[in-house]
């Protein structure tokens, strides 16, 4: 439950950042209530890490979408997806399994009514793919 309402709350800081063009510093300014201190922690793990790794996650999901380029997705589904590919990265003690779950949860939420399908099937392709290498890469 917590890292559920610290990726909701890095998904928030993303998407003002996203949409505002904003840096992190002037994003976190919008946060009105500051979640509990390790929810703000991992929520900003998320964010920075996933704008620190921004070029590298746009081309993963570039590269699992080619009917859609990132600038022709819905904001949402692009943020969702961007902070789901970092954690997938990046997020070692979290199954894949789980942060999917919580990108659907996200999308669900914030996204349209065909967000959590579009999403889904994008972070499926994606680790298809992954899974796939780590089979190669122990043969």
């Amino acid at each position: 439950m917590r890292r559920q309402k610290a990726r909701e709350t890095a998904f928030l800081l993303f998407f003002r950042m996203d949409m505002g063009r904003l840096t992190l510093e002037e994003a976190k300014e919008f946060v009105e209530k500051k979640p509990d201190p390790d929810i703000w922690e991992y929520a900003l793990w998320l964010a920075k890490g996933t704008q620190e790794n921004l070029s590298e996650i746009d081309g993963i999901i570039s590269s699992h979408s080619p009917d859609w380029e990132l600038d022709r997705m819905f904001s949402t589904d692009r943020n969702i997806l961007r902070l789901a590919v970092f954690e997938l990265l990046h997020g070692k003690d979290v199954p894949p399994a789980v942060i999917t779950d919580q990108a659907l949860k996200l999308a669900n939420k914030f996204g349209t009514p065909t967000s959590a399908k579009f999403i889904n099937g994008i972070l499926g392709a994606i680790l298809r793919e992954r899974s796939g290498e780590n089979l190669q890469g122990e043969n």
